[in-house]
């Protein structure tokens, strides 16, 4: 056995005495081999120990990028490996990869932004030139942030927008999971922790504003609740409420 079939076989045994997203200690591991075998040489023994380490990180999608180029078609069990990993591709891709906990504390500045960084988005709303931070998370693609407006001009709104913005980027974790323990815990199996804000996705902001007052989405997905997305709503900058909604 080599050292990497060895280290493979120890953290796997490891994981899977608490195969999901809480045994931080191992997925940290996990993703320290995954590193390594990916700095090594390409061979099949490490396509296939990489492989199995994807798979175990629900990293669907890069398991079959790295197996398929060694799979040997005409061997049976390579065969069967083969459409096991395009049906997990197909299905999850790598939208459900168990996170490593240590690359998540870090706390991100905001993104200051100006007016300029508000543009039309062809669909009588705007959006940003730029990605910002929301909720200490990185929300690269500006298109993900839309405001829409009942009332008024954007320039008028634009000021409150942007200060809007800096405190979704820096919005205490405290806050948010007391909100969540209190309306949330009917749904989920554990209560909220920093490690669930720290685990948390965001997928898109919408802003609203109506007659002076901006009311904020965020639609985020949720590591305690996989099968459905989180609503957090803000009302100017004030925390309103958490919702459940099916993906």
């Amino acid at each position: 056995m080599t050292p990497f079939q060895q280290q493979y076989t120890e953290l796997a045994a490891r994981f899977r005495k608490q195969p999901n997203q809480h045994n931080h200690a191992a997925i940290g591991a996990l993703y320290e081999l995954k590193a390594a075998l990916e700095r090594a040489e390409s061979t099949r023994e490490t396509a296939d120990l990489l492989t199995s380490v994807n798979s175990l990180l629900c990293l669907h999608a890069s398991a079959l990028q790295t197996f398929a180029p060694f799979a040997d078609t005409g061997e049976r069990k390579d065969i069967i490996r083969l459409h096991k990993l395009r049906d997990q591709a197909a299905w999850k891709g790598d939208r459900f990869a168990l996170k490593d906990i240590r690359t998540l504390r870090a706390t991100l500045s905001p993104i200051h932004l100006s007016p300029a960084d508000i543009t039309p988005d062809g669909e009588g709303g705007h959006c940003l030139r730029c990605g910002v931070v929301i909720l200490n998370k990185t929300v690269a693609d500006g298109s993900n942030i839309r405001i829409t407006l009942a009332d008024g001009a954007i320039a008028d709104y634009a000021p409150r927008i942007i200060a809007t913005l800096e405190t979704l980027a820096q919005y205490p974790a405290a806050a948010l999971i007391d909100c969540y323990n209190r309306e949330c815990s009917a749904y989920v199996e554990r209560g909220a922790d920093q490690d669930w804000f720290d685990m948390l996705e965001i997928y898109s902001v919408s802003i609203h504003g109506c007659d002076g007052v901006l009311y904020s989405n965020i639609n985020s997905g949720d590591a305690y609740l996989l099968d459905a997305y989180l609503s957090i709503q803000f009302e100017d900058d004030k925390l309103r409420s958490m919702r459940f909604g099916m993906t």
